[in-house]
């Protein structure tokens, strides 16, 4: 469970059991959107030009948390912690379960 939100999210195993590992395509494809959507303006990820954290870390994310947390918060910040600075992304369906493959292999 992450705390914080206005949800209580059920604990779920690691990603590594709940999902098959994703597509190179689909993690390649993620980690290119995390540049274009501008996810790299607020937050460190393997980036040395960024080196002052202006939001969570990323480099870790596969071990902080679960696939099914990152794609409810992907889709709308505000729907798991209303008073969130992260802003809702507008994305489709597939660019943010590429987003997710990507994160919930890091760490």
């Amino acid at each position: 469970r992450i705390d914080g939100g206005s949800q209580a999210l059920p604990l779920a195993p690691p990603v590594s059991q709940l999902l098959a590992a994703p597509a190179p395509i689909a993690v390649a494809a993620g980690r290119l959107l995390l540049y274009r959507k501008g996810c790299t303006g607020c937050h460190d990820l393997d980036v040395p030009a960024y080196l002052h954290t202006r939001g969570p870390d990323l480099d870790l994310m596969g071990r902080k948390t679960y696939a099914s947390w990152l794609e409810i918060w992907l889709n709308n910040p505000a729907d798991y912690l209303p008073h969130s600075r992260m802003p809702r992304v507008r994305m489709g369906d597939t660019a943010r379960a590429d987003i997710v493959a990507w994160l919930a292999r890091l760490g």
